[in-house]
């Protein structure tokens, strides 16, 4: 009986030291209000507009930015490499081909896809919309979900 009591105050304390780790991490989802990017087209760069209605899922955690990734994708998908910018009081996260930059004074970001800067995906064969590996620029605000 006392084995039973100490596996059940073993579970306890580790879920509520859990939850308690939980509290500590905030999810933001951020909406892009604008977006505008570059197509490559007829072996020429050519300005072109994108839909603005992407929206990105953002954790910060104990005040920290911890990852950004878009609203759905899989978590693999989600930029970590994240630090903060002293002299802004923003962030930065940066992937291999993404940068995405939040301000939590005003709420406001900027994600900058840089894939499709070259053809390596067509040259790869990859069979992919036009739109997927175009580089593009939107612009939003986060709130707290």
């Amino acid at each position: 009986m006392r084995t039973l009591i100490s596996i059940l105050i073993t579970i306890s304390i580790l879920i509520s030291a859990a939850a308690q780790a939980a509290g500590d991490e905030t999810k933001y989802l951020c909406m892009s209000e604008e977006a505008g990017g570059l197509i490559h087209k007829n072996g020429s760069w050519q300005s072109t507009s994108f839909e603005a209605e992407v929206k990105y899922l953002m954790v910060m955690e104990k005040g920290a930015l911890k990852s950004v990734k878009g609203f759905g994708e899989p978590d693999d998908l989600a930029i970590t490499d994240c630090h903060l910018l002293e002299p802004t009081k923003s962030f930065a996260c940066i992937s291999n081909f993404d940068m995405f930059r939040y301000q939590p004074s005003t709420k406001r970001f900027v994600m900058a896809k840089t894939s499709g800067f070259t053809s390596e995906f067509e040259e790869s064969g990859i069979d992919l919309p036009s739109t997927a590996f175009t580089p593009y620029i939107s612009v939003g605000f986060c709130e707290a979900l």
